[in-house]
């Protein structure tokens, strides 16, 4: 009897799409968790600010005056150190965690402390200065934040992605497979990996063009406010 390879070609291929729109789908919905958690995360901490008490207060406004000081005084190239390092050790984190069949958890924490560093100062902006506080956020804060804050949402949701290869590799160890599927599955895991590597790349491009917004943004506004 004969083996109509085509049939096999056929079905393999059919079910790669299927597995392919089932990654789309899940995805979409963690990105939509991780956006959830990273404003949960930033709506707690402009709460957290109403709860301090004098000294803390007193802490976060030396802290700013301190920070658009330095950041008036500094020259361009420390502007933009800073900024791109900030974001770009979480989204790293992202990436070392991306190699663990266990760190979905861990990953799913990074909006939230993103979004809590995030909220506190905006919420004592806001409560210590009012209208100038708001006119300072959405200036100086909110376009490049809006830019690496997107990067890191979605270098997390591909952590998340490719732990799972890790996590359905070991679920499948112990089933009896033939040669020719074990050797598919590791060329796949080979292309996922090379996918994952050029998806980060272009990610740190992103957080390098959120620190530029940073800096430019800086050099140009930062003049016009005084948080006295």
């Amino acid at each position: 009897m004969e083996t109509d390879f085509s049939d096999i070609s056929v079905y393999g291929t059919s079910h790669r799409k299927v597995r392919e729109r089932r990654r789309t789908i899940f995805g979409n919905r963690v990105f939509y968790i991780l956006e959830g958690l990273f404003f949960a995360g930033y709506f707690i901490g402009s709460l957290l600010v109403r709860t301090v008490d004098s000294h803390t207060l007193d802490l976060l406004r030396y802290l700013t005056q301190g920070f658009i000081t330095e950041r008036l005084d500094q020259p361009l190239l420390k502007t933009f150190l800073s900024s791109f390092i900030g974001s770009m050790i979480l989204l790293l984190v992202a990436f070392i965690l991306g190699f663990s069949s266990i760190s979905q958890l861990l990953t799913f924490l990074i909006p939230v402390f993103r979004g809590l560093g995030l909220g506190i100062s905006a919420g004592y902006l806001y409560s210590m200065y009012g209208l100038q506080g708001i006119l300072f956020c959405a200036v100086m804060v909110l376009p490049h934040v809006l830019v690496s804050t997107f990067a890191l949402l979605i270098g997390c949701r591909e952590s998340i992605k490719f732990s799972g290869v890790f996590l359905s590799a070991i679920v499948r160890t112990g089933r009896t497979r033939t040669d020719t599927v074990q050797e598919s599955d590791a060329s796949r895991r080979t292309e996922l990996f090379q996918l994952y590597l050029l998806k980060f790349a272009l990610l740190s491009i992103l957080i390098v063009v959120a620190a530029l917004i940073d800096t430019l943004f800086t050099f140009g506004f930062a003049r016009f406010f005084h948080m006295t």
